[in-house]
């Protein structure tokens, strides 16, 4: 399904764009524990730095020591990953079978040498943007710079702060964020992103209509009896043809009344079919009502769409967009072909008023149009049976005892289409939202590697603070509200640019006619959620730091020098 595809790399490339500005402006995202090292090891490379290291020196230290890090890393990253996705693949596999009738789904071989060097040098990639920043850093640092560091990667000269005559614990908070606003600004806007993501994706998978979805294949009704013929010309088994099955055509008004017969029926529906022979090959063309016309229609369907303007006109339309491209044909062009409908041969001439983005048959005629070459029979393509709900098993048991002797038709139910496509709803939101947890790991990250980052360099301040009177409560406000600071910029980052990109990837894939897209509706519940984790994930962190920051004395705090 090429836009399926397209969708899937529309995220991927997002993702990707993501990823690089994580690493080129907020380089703390690619290494926690590699950043706050070397926040707090300033000093001892400034040492290093007056023993007579150059510049290039301390990049090549700094380099190998991520690079160190990166090579058992990457190869550990690559094996997790690979066994991950074989078990879930397993058990997808399993999940499939259990809810398909038709064929078994079978295991592939998942490791593909191709991949993993990609990934291989994505990730050695993504390591020496996030080394970027502090090679550059450490290698411009002075011995007396570094003897005198206390605030993060900071050497530039500091402004003058300015003072305040009462002191609050939100003031002091904001003091700490817009301390180094570049850094408050990037975590928000990654934390931000990583949370669009989200929101792009919760606009798709919590979109997908399941009973649109099974009722695009089964039209109406609980059943559905189709002609089962070779979608290709079958030279060698002209019986299993559309024109040849139709000379005998299983679907007929016997049959019909037997149905009607069975206890339980309501209701019987039917479409025609015939085989239409153009340019010398032959393939089957439906014919519908106005009622069928508007619920095959979508947005993605190219030209004039109107069946009462194709009836006036006499024009016919293409079932699939991508085949009327590609087979030379456009809409408005001119077209002629003769068509069997088991009973006899008739011509058609006229012009394409349009296509559908994906059809169950090549061409579609409107049923005036088809009626105004008076043909004679019938030719039922589809027979559509409907029930009460109770009355399904017992209706489903009778059609297969009464097509047990029967060839070329195949039954089809409404509740295997509703089932299959469940499923494979499912499948997608548990990809989608795994995938997303990683994403929001990463951008988690970044906001404790920030507030890790500003504790950490103003350990001294919050020890002085608390020397003077401020109270354990009152540390605790500071990070919280430093936290819900960040947490929401990030909301607000995520919902003023993923809910209108999200509505844009509902609309592209509604347009291609893209699995279960119907009618969109915001994805509260998955929204409301993000932003509870969120908030809860801050407060969490806010409560580990401000617990590890007061395991050391005032004493070691006030004494910390960075």
């Amino acid at each position: 399904n090429v836009p399926m595809k397209t969708l899937i790399y529309i995220i991927g490339i997002f993702f990707l764009l993501t990823s690089c500005y994580q690493q080129e402006f907020h380089p703390e995202s690619g290494d926690l524990i590699f950043q706050v090292g070397i926040a707090q090891k300033v000093q001892e490379y400034g040492k290093i730095k007056a023993l007579g290291a150059t510049g290039k020196q301390m990049k090549q230290l700094i380099f190998r020591e991520g690079i160190l890090l990166a090579v058992p890393s990457i190869p550990l990253g690559l094996l997790f990953g690979f066994l991950i996705a074989k078990v879930s693949f397993n058990w997808l596999v399993e999940q499939g079978n259990l809810v398909s009738s038709g064929i078994k789904n079978h295991q592939v071989p998942l490791f593909s040498m191709t991949i993993m060097l990609i990934c291989i040098f994505v990730s050695f990639l993504t390591v020496v943007l996030a080394l970027r920043k502090p090679m550059k850093i450490v290698s411009r640092i002075s011995p007396i710079e570094a003897t005198r560091y206390l605030d993060g990667f900071k050497t530039q000269k500091q402004g003058r702060r300015k003072g305040r005559k009462d002191v609050t614990v939100f003031s002091m908070a904001m003091a700490n964020v817009t301390g180094n606003p570049k850094r408050t600004i990037a975590t928000i806007l990654t934390m931000g992103l990583s949370c669009v993501l989200f929101v792009i994706i919760s606009n798709y998978v919590e979109n997908i209509d399941t009973e649109h979805e099974a009722r695009i294949a089964i039209n109406h009704g609980q059943f559905e009896l189709q002609l089962d013929y070779s979608q290709n010309y079958d030279e060698a088994y002209s019986e299993n043809n559309l024109d040849t099955i139709l000379q005998n055509n299983p679907l007929n008004d016997s049959l019909i009344k037997e149905i009607k017969s069975i206890p339980g029926v309501t209701d019987v529906l039917t479409r025609e079919i015939v085989s239409a022979d153009l340019n010398g090959t032959k393939f089957p063309v439906a014919i519908v009502n106005q009622e069928d016309f508007e619920m095959m229609r979508g947005d993605g369907d190219i030209g004039s769409m109107d069946y009462a303007q194709a009836v006036k006109n006499g024009d016919v339309f293409f079932g699939w967009s991508m085949w009327m491209e590609a087979d030379g044909y456009s809409a408005g062009a001119p077209i002629t072909f003769n068509f069997d409908n088991g009973s006899g041969t008739y011509t058609y001439h006229g012009k394409i008023a349009g296509s559908f983005v994906s059809a169950d048959t090549y061409l579609v005629i409107p049923e005036e149009v088809y009626r105004s070459v008076n043909p004679k029979g019938t030719s039922y393509g589809y027979l559509w049976v409907d029930c009460a709900k109770k009355d399904v098993a017992s209706v489903e048991q009778s059609l297969n005892d009464l097509l047990s002797d029967t060839s070329h038709i195949k039954l089809n139910t409404y509740h295997a289409e509703l089932q299959t496509a469940e499923y494979a709803s499912r499948m997608m939101k548990l990809g989608c939202y795994l995938f997303m947890a990683i994403v929001g790991l990463i951008g988690f990250m970044n906001l404790a590697n920030t507030m890790i980052i500003n504790i950490t360099t103003k350990k001294q301040e919050y020890g002085v603070l608390q020397a003077v009177g401020m109270t354990n409560k009152q540390l605790n406000l500071s990070l919280q509200i430093q936290g819900l600071i960040f947490t929401v910029g990030t909301i607000c980052v995520a919902l003023a640019a993923g809910l209108p990109l999200g509505y844009a990837l509902f609309s592209y894939a509604k347009h291609n006619g893209i699995f279960g897209m119907n009618v969109y509706h915001v994805p509260l519940i998955p929204i409301l959620v993000m932003i509870l984790l969120v908030g809860i994930l801050q407060i969490v962190l806010s409560c580990v730091l401000s617990s590890n920051l007061k395991k050391e004395t005032l004493v070691e705090r006030i004494r910390y020098q960075g």
